[in-house]
């Protein structure tokens, strides 16, 4: 029976879009699981990533201040704007044992990187457009692609705080167009 058990679980399956790290005995091992199925240590624990999209949305609404999601930004004309956005990330599989080890779980990459980093994002962004500008059809395209810049750079900025290079930090978690 203990062998049975055994062999079932040195095979793990990794649903399409997501892929696991594993730690064992408090240690993160090298490699990463890609989606299908896999041979893994039969005593490790898995931390599973999703690799399509993980979005962050910001959401107008209520009385100024009552909504915690609410992002106020400054046109470059001093007109105040809520801004109602979703920010979209994409964890490259490569880089998941490092964002493990320096950021943590998804969860946590999500709540102290990610978030801020979107948050943060907003302000510099629309403060290039005019309230005109950014409320037109051209202008919200534009403001959209600031805001996908600045969330890239702030996301870049953080990861090479944490010790990744330029380069590395620019692949290892991407901001893609704001929706």
């Amino acid at each position: 029976l203990f062998i049975i058990i055994t062999i079932f679980k040195t095979v793990m399956i990794v649903s399409p879009g997501n892929a696991a790290i594993a730690v064992m005995f408090g240690t993160m091992q090298p490699g990463v699981y890609e989606s299908g199925v896999n041979v893994v240590p039969p005593v490790a624990n898995f931390v599973t990533y999703p690799t399509r999209r993980v979005t962050v949305g910001f959401e107008a609404g209520g009385t100024e201040g009552e909504n915690k999601d609410d992002l106020l930004a400054q046109s470059s004309d001093r007109t105040p704007l809520t801004i109602d956005v979703t920010f979209a990330f994409r964890f490259t599989p490569r880089f998941l044992p490092w964002v493990y080890e320096n950021v943590g779980g998804p969860q946590t990459a999500l709540d102290t990187l990610l978030t801020p980093a979107a948050r943060t994002a907003v302000r510099p962004a629309t403060a290039r457009f005019t309230m005109n500008e950014a409320i037109g059809a051209q202008g919200r395209v534009a403001l959209a692609q600031a805001m996908q810049e600045e969330c890239n750079r702030e996301v870049q900025t953080s990861l090479t705080s944490l010790g990744l290079s330029r380069e590395q930090a620019g692949q290892a978690i991407v901001c893609l167009p704001v929706l």
